[in-house]
């Protein structure tokens, strides 16, 4: 409603009209972001969410968002993970993709066989006959 003479007046107007909790609601979807499907899911849907609220609060530092991340990602992922401390996001999604891919081929090929055979004695060994 009428005109606006000053550039902070319309920046607060615009705010107030279009930008209504935009913070706190992008601090609850990042507080409740779990990971569903694949890793680059996730941490496509994780980067939005963390740059959105650096736009609104860039103190938010490596910490925040590394623990943040962590805890949203799948139980099997995130455990073997955790034991590398990673220092940034980038680290971490390293980590868990190399993770998932880990996983998808314990998936799909089942444990190597050599690790699954059961361990046997000969019984004719030359420890016996020490």
């Amino acid at each position: 409603k009428g005109r606006v003479l000053d550039w902070e007046e319309f920046c607060a107007a615009v705010f107030a009209r279009f930008d209504k909790d935009q913070y706190q609601l992008l601090l609850r979807q990042l507080d409740t972001l779990r990971q569903i499907d694949s890793v680059t899911s996730y941490l496509h849907q994780f980067e939005n969410l963390s740059h959105g609220i650096l736009l609104y609060n860039s103190a938010y530092d490596d910490t925040y968002f590394v623990t943040r991340f962590l805890g949203g990602l799948k139980e099997e992922i995130h455990s073997a993970i955790a034991l590398h401390r990673p220092s940034d996001v980038l680290t971490a999604s390293s980590f868990a993709l190399m993770q998932e891919t880990e996983l998808e081929v314990v998936r799909t090929h089942g444990v190597q066989k050599e690790f699954s055979r059961p361990f046997s004695k000969h019984s004719g060994s030359s420890d016996k006959q020490k």
